[in-house]
């Protein structure tokens, strides 16, 4: 799960607009949710130098 997060960041989406999309998808088939709030919090957790990288990188694809 954590792969389609941080490839829907290199697209720009919001973190709201990911935690509801895997709700939406995810609903039945998985007990677990995603919360916007967890994003919020892995993106600012990690270092600004290499978050930014992660992010350019991504929309090299």
């Amino acid at each position: 799960m954590f792969g389609v997060i941080r490839h829907c960041l290199g697209l720009r989406w919001s973190p709201e607009q990911i935690a509801l999309t895997l709700a939406s998808l995810c609903l039945q088939r998985h007990p677990y949710r995603v919360s916007h709030e967890t994003i919020y919090n892995c993106v600012y957790a990690q270092p600004v130098s290499e978050l930014k990288r992660e992010l350019v990188d991504a929309g090299d694809d």
